[in-house]
Parts: structure tokens; C-alpha cells; sequence
């Protein structure tokens, strides 16, 4: 079953949703898998992760800030809730699993 079908003018194509991808339990898990993937790009362009639980805490503060001013619909803030809770949880665990530190940061992985 196709829930929503999208046209391009500049192409001649067409692009179907299934209706299980336009869920909010879909956004949700998308947006926090969103947020692991940007914490391991930070780490690997940066070789450096959030090292204190100052500026952990810090940092987190300063995305709910924003996060707040920037949606203010609940359901586009219950969403970018989860995609931080995945960069929090993916940045802690860089930290405290030196393995997985290690891992992240090799310069490839063949």
C-alpha cells in the first residue's frame, strides 16, 4: 500500500513511500540512528570525542537550547529528542569503551 507519492518536475520520475516508512515511530528511530551516525563522523573528522563530563553536560545543554528554539511543533521536537539521545549515547560510549574509541578512528577498515 503506497501512503505518499512524490513527483519530480525536473525529471521524469516517481518516487512511492510505503506507508510503515511515514510513521512517527519511523521518524523517530530514523532521526536517532541519524544522531549515532553524526557522532562517529565527528569523532573520525575530529579524532576527538567530548573527554569531561563538564562538557558532555554542557554540550547536551546547549542542544536542548537549541533543539527548543528550533522546533517548536512537539512532534518535530519529540523527534530530535531521539536523534540526540543516539549522538549522546553513541558519544558516551566512545568514551568510556576504549575499543570502540579505537575502532572508530582507524584509518580504514579492510
Amino acid at each position: 500500500m503506497i501512503s505518499a507519492t512524490y513527483r519530480s518536475t525536473s525529471q521524469n520520475t516517481t518516487f512511492q513511500t510505503p506507508q510503515n516508512l511515514l510513521t512517527g515511530t519511523y521518524f523517530c528511530r530514523r532521526s536517532y540512528l541519524q544522531g549515532i551516525s553524526d557522532s562517529y563522523t565527528q569523532i573520525r573528522n575530529r579524532n576527538i570525542i567530548q573527554d569531561s563530563a563538564f562538557s558532555r553536560v554542557f554540550n547536551y545543554l546547549r542542544l536542548l537550547r537549541k533543539k527548543y528554539r528550533l522546533y517548536a511543533i512537539a512532534r518535530q521536537r519529540h523527534i530530535a529528542n531521539h536523534y540526540y539521545q543516539g549522538f549522546l549515547m553513541h558519544q558516551n560510549s566512545a568514551t568510556e569503551d576504549k575499543n570502540l574509541y579505537e575502532w572508530i578512528i582507524r584509518p580504514d577498515y579492510l
